[in-house]
């Protein structure tokens, strides 16, 4: 059992001690011939989760080659638009595949927060994740408006109008010729990141907003929400002027 709290595992711990009470009282009423959990040794089955991190670029040279794998790609045109758009913004990926029209509006695109990577106790004193877009990102919508526009979905999948796969993206990366030692499509959030703090002139908490990443309490962070958007929205742009300058 992997665990990733302590909370967990101490829990898993307990559920473990009850199970063996009733097989000790099963064995005992000669309902079992062994009592299993004596064969188990618990701290062999209730480990520590390791956290694997998504495998990234930060060199400059080599962030340059991957733009240009994915500009030269001659895949699936969605796909390729998807990837380089998820470049972009920096975006989960499943917030990518599933980027509907309608959320784009006046160069912002407006995710529900139901679409968003937020506990479920938490939903309910959260907004909707809304993302300035670069003038790089619009131009990248443009180019998709005359190919999928009359649908839902902007890269929808190869079988319709739905959501891309989830394999989509990771084949596509993959097909260019990069391992999952090299790069994967969440590492865009991890340079980005990594980039914005090392290079760029704003605050760790407007760069982590701009990653839907969780800044301050709950009160501040409402707050954070609207008054970090102009900051972001240049953010946005500088961060796509950096990748398109490499």
């Amino acid at each position: 059992v992997n665990l990733s709290e302590a909370g967990k595992k101490a829990s898993a711990k307990k559920l473990f001690g009850v199970l063996k009470q009733v097989f000790d009282y099963a064995e005992m009423k000669d309902h079992v011939e062994v009592n299993v959990c004596n064969l188990l040794n618990p701290k062999n089955m209730i480990v520590d989760y390791i956290p694997k991190n998504h495998a990234t670029m930060t060199d400059p040279e080599e962030i340059k080659a991957l733009m240009e794998s994915i500009k030269n790609y001659e895949g699936h045109f969605s796909t390729k638009m998807a990837l380089e758009f998820m470049a972009y913004t920096a975006l989960r990926s499943y917030n990518v595949r599933a980027a509907k029209w309608e959320y784009i509006k006046d160069g912002v695109m407006t995710i529900p927060k139901e679409e968003m990577k937020i506990a479920k106790d938490k939903l309910k004193t959260s907004s909707d994740f809304k993302l300035p877009l670069s003038k790089q990102a619009l131009k990248l919508l443009e180019k998709m408006k005359p190919l999928t526009g009359q649908g839902t979905y902007i890269f929808p999948s190869l079988r319709g109008d739905r959501p891309m796969s989830e394999n989509a993206l990771l084949a596509m990366v993959r097909n260019m010729g990069y391992t999952k030692e090299d790069f994967t499509p969440h590492g865009f959030r991890s340079m980005f990141s990594t980039i914005a703090n090392e290079e760029g002139e704003f605050n760790l908490e407007v760069i982590d907003a701009q990653l839907a990443h969780k800044v301050g309490n709950a009160v501040s962070s409402t707050y954070n929400k609207a008054s970090y958007i102009e900051k972001r929205r240049d953010l946005s742009q500088w961060w796509s002027d950096w990748l398109e300058a490499l």
